[in-house]
Order: structure tokens, then C-alpha cells, then sequence
């Protein structure tokens, strides 16, 4: 009779064991998975703390470079050389439901406020790393403050939160993070891009800012990535896309749309008044399929026109502000589908609803 109770009692405890063992197990994933994502903490994590590590900081204009903010973020780039960024996942039968748990906080709804600082490295950081860490860290996190198709194949990006890695990149394939400077990226006493897009002429538009801070606007002077930037003028926005009437629309750093008085690229800027709820907004771009104009708003959700009039519409609702959701800058994928910058990298939609979630990118 001692010896059958002697040997339950032993089973429970190696099975005890057992469950423990799983779970720390379980715990270890969790905290790899995390350390891979969070690439840094927010500018005022020494002052509270949140899920995601992302507090708030000093604002900065919409689509500006994250160095010409006159107080400089104090966010802390953690990164740590002993973790890969791409490690995988142990062989295990939960493999599976494992993932799904590890990154299911990626869309939990957040209610501080978010600015442009969170996405990037400190200035405090930045002098601590050299100049090939940072270009290393903009690649695989996807530092990006702009990422384009090209008109044929690939992409085209741009970088202007570090002076030293500043500039034009191209890449095949976003997959597989490898980017190369363009030979002529950046026109001459210009020190940074703030924005690039296509001309309807199929050459490419650019807004810089030079030392003194002050925007322009060039242009390539034939459709050869390589050929030189000509000069068109003083920019008051900081980013720009044509209207459906083949009038370009253009944002400043409040916020506030812009038009230009005729098709020409060299005629003035005009501030539009607007019959609509503002919010203030980084970006504009129509969607793919509708034309209904979107928006990148200055909290970093997407939101969409209610109707195909965007002058007369109301925005409708914006996106959930999720880690993944938030996002700086969007584009159309060369398959139609949404893609974003967010804190996490390079994110994606699923289908071409703007409610839907972003997925990492694959």
C-alpha cells in the first residue's frame, strides 16, 4: 500500500515538474519574440511606461526630418548584439500558437499620444553608434520616412533621420532589406529629402531641405534615376500628390492643404479653405481602387473620405492606434494592398478595407 502511494506521489511531482518546465519555456519565446520587435524605447520611458515601450515626445511637423525638431528626442535605441533579428522559432508542435501569441500584442488599441521621435533613434543614440551601425539598423528595422515603388519594378526609399546615412536608396526587394544609394540622390547644398513622388511625366518630384532648414522642390530632368535635379522653387509643403484634376495638392507642416493655382509646376501655392472637420493630416494619397481620397493623420492612424468629393467630405474613422496599426507613411503595394511604416517595420493589409489590420510584411 506505501509503495503505490510512494509511487503516485512521485508521478505528480515529475509531472509538476513537467508543467513548469513548459511554461517557463513558453515565457522565454514570449520575451525573445519581444526583444525582436521593440527596437527601441520612447523618448519618455524614464518618466512612464506602457505595453509597447513607446511614450511621447517633443512634436515635430508632419513629414519633416526627425533631425531639424528643435528639441531633440531622448528615447533610448536598445538593441541587443547577441539577439538575432530573424531568429527562429523553436521546432516544436505549438510552434504554430505560439506565434500567434507572441505577436497578437501588436494589435492591442493604445491610448497615449504618439510623435514622430517614436519611430526613430535619439540624437543621444545616434552619436553613440557609428555610421555603419545606423545604416545597418535603418535596413533591418526599416527606418525608412518614405518608401515608393518604382515605376517598373522595385522600390525607391528615402532616410533623414541621420544626417550620415541621409539620402535616396533603391532596393529589388523590400524582403530582403539590401539597399543601395542613387548616384545623384541629393541636389547640390541640399542636406536631406523630405519627400519624392512621380511627376505625371513619369519624372521623378522632390521636396529637400538645406541647412537652414528651408524646403525645395526639384525635379529629375528626364525619367533616368541617374540624371541630374533641376531646381523649381521654394516649397511652403512638406509633401504633395496630384489631384483629379491634375493639380498638385500639398500639405504643410500644420497640417493645412495647399494647391497649386494651375497645372504648371511652376505657379504658386495656394492654402485651400476647406467645408469639412479638419484633421490634421502628414500625408494624402487616393485609394487604388475607389479614387476616395486617404489621409496619414498627424495622430499616425488612416482615414478615408466618406465620399468620392473630398472637398465637401467629412474624414471618416481612422484606423485603430496599435503598434502595428500606427503608422508614419503608407503606399500601394505593386499588388494594390496597403503598405506601412510603422514601429515595428514594414506592415501590411491583408485586403484593400483601410479598417482592416497590418501584418508584418512578407
Amino acid at each position: 500500500m506505501n509503495l503505490y502511494l510512494v509511487l503516485v506521489l512521485v508521478s505528480l511531482f515529475l509531472l509538476v515538474v513537467l508543467l513548469f518546465d513548459q511554461c517557463i519555456g513558453l515565457v522565454n519565446r514570449k520575451l525573445e519574440s519581444r526583444v525582436q520587435v521593440e527596437g527601441f524605447e520612447s523618448p519618455s520611458s524614464s518618466h512612464k511606461t506602457s505595453k509597447n515601450k513607446v511614450e511621447s515626445s517633443q512634436n515635430i511637423s508632419p513629414v519633416s526630418s526627425p533631425e531639424s525638431s528643435d528639441m531633440s528626442p531622448t528615447n533610448k535605441f536598445e538593441y541587443d548584439e547577441d539577439v538575432e533579428l530573424d531568429e527562429d522559432n523553436d521546432d516544436d508542435k505549438d510552434e504554430d500558437n505560439d506565434e500567434v501569441e507572441d505577436i497578437s500584442f501588436m494589435h492591442e488599441v493604445e491610448n497615449k499620444d504618439l510623435y514622430i521621435s517614436d519611430f526613430y533613434p535619439s540624437e543621444k543614440v545616434r552619436k553613440m553608434r557609428s555610421r555603419e551601425d545606423m545604416w545597418k539598423y535603418t535596413q533591418e528595422l526599416d527606418l525608412f520616412a518614405q518608401i515608393i515603388p518604382k515605376l517598373k519594378k522595385g522600390y525607391l526609399g528615402i532616410v533623414n533621420f541621420d544626417k550620415r546615412v541621409a539620402g535616396i536608396y533603391h532596393t529589388d526587394d523590400l524582403e530582403k532589406k539590401k539597399w543601395t544609394k542613387l548616384e545623384r540622390d541629393i541636389p547640390s547644398k541640399m542636406v536631406h529629402p523630405l519627400f519624392i513622388n512621380y511627376d505625371k511625366d513619369r519624372m521623378l518630384l522632390g521636396i529637400f531641405e538645406d541647412k537652414h532648414k528651408h524646403r525645395h522642390m526639384y525635379k529629375k530632368d528626364c525619367t533616368s534615376l541617374d540624371s541630374e535635379w533641376v531646381y523649381l522653387g521654394v516649397s511652403p509643403v512638406v509633401s504633395f500628390i496630384y489631384d483629379e484634376d491634375g493639380i498638385l495638392l500639398g500639405l504643410d507642416t500644420r497640417g493645412n492643404i495647399h494647391k497649386k493655382t494651375n497645372s504648371m509646376l511652376e505657379s504658386e501655392w495656394e492654402e485651400l479653405v476647406v467645408n469639412f472637420d479638419v484633421v490634421p493630416m502628414r500625408q494624402l494619397l487616393f485609394d487604388y481602387q475607389s479614387g476616395i481620397m486617404m489621409g496619414v493623420g498627424k495622430d499616425f492612424r488612416i482615414y478615408q473620405k466618406r465620399y468620392d468629393d473630398w472637398i465637401d467630405s467629412d474624414w471618416g474613422e481612422g484606423t485603430p492606434k496599435t503598434l502595428a496599426g500606427a503608422v508614419r507613411y503608407i503606399f500601394y503595394d505593386h499588388d494594390g494592398l496597403l503598405v506601412g511604416l510603422s514601429r515595428v517595420g514594414l506592415v501590411k493589409k491583408k485586403d484593400s478595407f483601410y479598417l482592416s489590420d497590418f501584418e508584418i510584411y512578407k
